[in-house]
């Protein structure tokens, strides 16, 4: 989401009144630090991980 704000310039030749003049500006979109990034990966290998483990036990107890 971007957000607009507006950015005053002192002594510039854009539009405004006597030295003072406004711009409207945005915002980038944040971008995900890399421990959130990487917490979502492990979450995820967890996830997987945690479900193979159960079907591999679901498979042992229907062979023995």
């Amino acid at each position: 989401m971007n957000w607009y704000y507006f950015a005053y310039d002192f002594g510039s030749s854009s539009v405004g009144f006597g030295d003072l003049a406004y711009t409207l500006k945005t915002t980038p979109n944040p971008v995900p630090e890399p421990t959130t990034a990487m917490s979502l990966v492990t979450l995820g290998a967890w996830g997987v991980t945690s479900r193979l483990k159960r079907r591999v036990k679901a498979i042992d107890n229907l062979s023995t």
